[in-house]
């Protein structure tokens, strides 16, 4: 998920909580207004908690994906250096074959 979509997905939970809610006030009839508001306050307190808490998921998410970056360009880079090596020891390999064969032929093997 991307983060524009991820972006309307919260979005889209955000009014359906304050669609539930405001749905929820508007079918408990309230002794006074002061319960009213009080529980109102409350629900947007936790919403506003839920964002934050939303917001600090998103900078972990960010930077583990700036490391998840890095780390793959270093492994690429590894990956290079492990090829290059593998091909200079399958080289020396052959050259130490060929000098076998070579003395074999002069009898010292």
């Amino acid at each position: 998920m991307d983060s524009k979509n991820h972006e309307e997905y919260i979005t889209e939970i955000e009014n359906a909580v304050a669609e539930t809610t405001q749905q929820l006030m508007n079918s408990v009839v309230f002794s006074n207004k002061e319960e009213y508001y009080k529980r109102l306050a409350e629900k947007d307190t936790e919403i506003c908690r839920l964002k934050s808490h939303q917001q600090g998921h998103n900078k972990k998410v960010k930077n583990l994906r700036g490391l998840l970056s890095e780390a793959t360009e270093e492994i690429s880079l590894y990956q290079e250096e492990l090829n290059i090596a593998l091909y200079e020891y399958d080289k020396l390999k052959k050259e130490n074959e060929d000098l076998r064969a070579e003395l074999k032929t002069f009898g010292f093997y």
